[in-house]
């Protein structure tokens, strides 16, 4: 390496990372609270780093007849997020990928109501279970809903669906527990958990419970459970029995692997329930004795995630009971810890870590949103703005115009210092009109800071305000450096880096932020380019100046061209165009640069490479 940063104790090198344009990462919107058209969630391409974890935006339709859409508030996280973000969820658990339905239970308001619902209006507190509800808006089946008690608050209520509905389906509905009878709960300052101790405590019934921390097992017994143990050892059969004289518990809730399995079911008291609601030993088929039940033990395996679903009355009936139990205030919500959705990647690993008690709870409560587009929705410009195209009088920027006319754009504006058209481009610039976008010629010196800030004012309003700029305006003066003189750099170097530095002034100064700016540059100050010393420093710092824009709030980027081989310089230049494709250097198409400079404009990448290049060529 010939080129590096040295920055603290760390050195940086230049690297080129090859990639496809539906792999790079999506431009970043910037929604406000207030924007009610913008929907998104949080997803991942592929489970396995919680870091890879984005907001994205997704689609938004209207409720049907029976649907209710609703605002989601807040969302609890489940440890059913926690694995299916990691890739340790089994494929098989769900049918789709869980790491793109990730979120489970909810807090939200309702905004509108399909024509056939009676139960809710907008404006309405209510919370829920749903997959994928880690999103700002959703539709769902009225049952699949409940009033919020007034007394209880929206991040509070994302803490009792998942944990509430499967603590009272287990312990009432399936365990069965009743008053004086034993209950061992594992992992009982969890969600499930501390919901399972309310309900066992409201029914009457003898706690046990396990947890993972002195701090922990200090919690349970502040909420007054006598009997707490280590659920990191395999001590707590030895002490349950110990405690009740050999008798062992009437129920036991379990989420612990394997050998916890094994030792739970070997002190469960005749006529036992087991009730498991963990997933790693129902996926991976563990397998456990029958003898251990001889004594009438039932096994049961507990997953509440698909209820909704599969038996929205039974959830519907379920959650009418808990909500009543809210409302006459004999359960509460569960403590949470907070985490605002911009940092949901930090929510999953604090969960992951096992630290919490309680839930953890995001909430979707911020007044803007960083969202990644959605990467299939169509690429269309403003009809009512003007698009502006620096040098764009010829070559490459007649193209350019045709793909912005394609695209939509209502004007362009081609700038040059002589402000005229090629008389050649004449049928091409007719037939873009003929579509409906106009053309207008504009005479202006991009090197001139008081000319760009005057164009810039006169089209910034009216009927066609200034919604985007391509920066391609180029001189070239090749030679080595030892020929070069002050004029001949001034020439190559003011175009580029005068000009993307006036566009700059006028934008700050007009307070104009545009959909896009984008500075054209080359391959040259990649590879470096012998004879063009002055060109590859006017480009280098068009890199610089995209990362600068997006720096500043401004969506800024550098397309870094290899040959344009239908319309760029090169095509006017035989012997050139010879040289380039004997050293590796091949020319790409018109239509294949413009699909280019769609994809970059679309991506979150300040600066891309794109040409067509033979590796081993240009290394030899």
């Amino acid at each position: 390496d010939g080129e590096f940063v040295l920055r603290g104790d760390k050195v940086f090198v230049p690297r080129l990372h090859r990639t496809k344009f539906e792999d790079l990462p999506g431009k970043v919107l910037a929604i406000d609270r207030e924007n009610t058209e913008t929907n998104f969630q949080v997803t991942m391409d592929n489970a396995g780093i919680i870091d890879h974890l984005r907001i994205q935006e997704v689609d938004h339709s209207d409720p049907t007849p029976s649907e209710v859409q609703i605002r989601v508030e807040a969302v609890g996280l489940n440890f059913r997020d926690i694995m299916a973000a990691t890739g340790l969820l089994p494929r098989e658990a769900e049918r789709a990928p869980a790491w793109k339905t990730l979120g489970l239970e909810f807090g939200a308001v309702v905004v509108k109501v399909g024509k056939k619902v009676k139960t809710f209006k907008p404006g309405d507190k209510v919370m829920g279970m749903s997959k994928s509800s880690l999103q700002r808006y959703l539709n769902l089946p009225s049952q699949m809903l409940v009033k919020i008690p007034a007394h209880i608050e929206l991040a509070d209520a994302a803490t009792i669906p998942s944990a509430y509905a499967t603590a009272y389906y287990a312990l009432h509905t399936i365990g069965r527990l009743r008053k004086g009878e034993r209950i061992l709960i594992h992992v009982a300052t969890g969600g499930v958990g501390l919901a399972a101790l309310q309900i066992a405590q409201y029914i009457g019934a003898e706690v046990f419970a396990t947890a993972g921390s002195p701090q922990k097992r200090a919690y349970l017994r502040k909420l007054g459970v006598k009997h707490v143990m280590n659920s990191r050892s395999l001590d707590f059969a030895d002490q349950v029995m110990k405690i009740t004289n050999g008798a062992g518990v009437d129920v036991l809730l379990n989420s612990l692997p394997d050998a916890y399995i094994k030792k739970g079911l070997d002190i469960m008291a005749p006529y036992g329930r087991f009730l498991e609601i963990g997933k790693r030993d129902v996926y991976a088929d563990s397998s456990i004795g029958l003898r251990t039940m001889r004594r009438n033990v039932s096994f049961n395996v507990l997953d509440l995630a698909a209820m909704g679903l599969e038996r929205p009355e039974l959830m519907g009936e379920i959650f009418a009971q808990l909500v009543n139990l809210f409302r006459q205030r004999k359960l509460k919500p569960l403590p949470h810890t907070d985490f605002p959705i911009s940092d949901v990647a930090a929510a999953f690993k604090f969960m992951s870590q096992a630290k919490h008690i309680g839930k953890v709870v995001v909430l979707l409560n911020e007044k803007h949103y960083r969202v990644v587009e959605k990467r299939n929705k169509p690429f269309m410009l403003s009809g009512n703005a003007s698009y502006l195209v620096t040098g764009g009088s010829r070559g490459f920027g007649i193209a350019v115009a045709e793909w912005l006319g394609r695209c939509g754009a209502g004007q362009v504006l081609l700038s040059s210092r002589s402000g005229t058209v090629d008389s050649k481009y004449r049928s091409r610039i007719a037939r873009i009109e003929k579509h409906g976008t106009k053309i207008v010629s504009l005479e202006l010196d991009i090197t001139d800071q008081r000319a760009v800030e005057s164009a810039f004012r006169n089209y910034a309003r009216g009927p066609y305000p200034l919604r985007g700029i391509i920066h391609g305006a180029a001189v070239i003066e090749d030679g080595l450096l030892s020929q070069l003189d002050d004029d001949q750099v001034r020439r190559v170097i003011r175009p580029k880096v005068a000009g993307a530095w006036n566009i700059h002034l006028a934008m700050k100064k007009l307070k104009l932020k545009p959909d896009f700016v984008v500075n054209f540059s080359s391959v040259a100050q990649v590879l470096g380019s012998v004879g063009q010393g002055n060109y590859v420093a006017a480009n280098a710092f068009l890199d610089a100046m995209a990362d600068y824009w997006n720096a500043n709030g401004i969506v800024g980027r550098t397309v870094d061209w290899g040959v344009l081989g239908q319309s760029g310089f090169v095509t006017r230049n035989d012997s050139l165009s010879n040289y380039l494709e004997s050293v590796g250097m091949y020319g790409v198409s018109d239509k294949d640069a413009c699909t280019a400079l769609e994809g970059i404009i679309r991506s979150s990448r300040a600066s891309v490479l794109f040409a067509s290049l033979d590796w081993e060529r240009i290394a030899r």
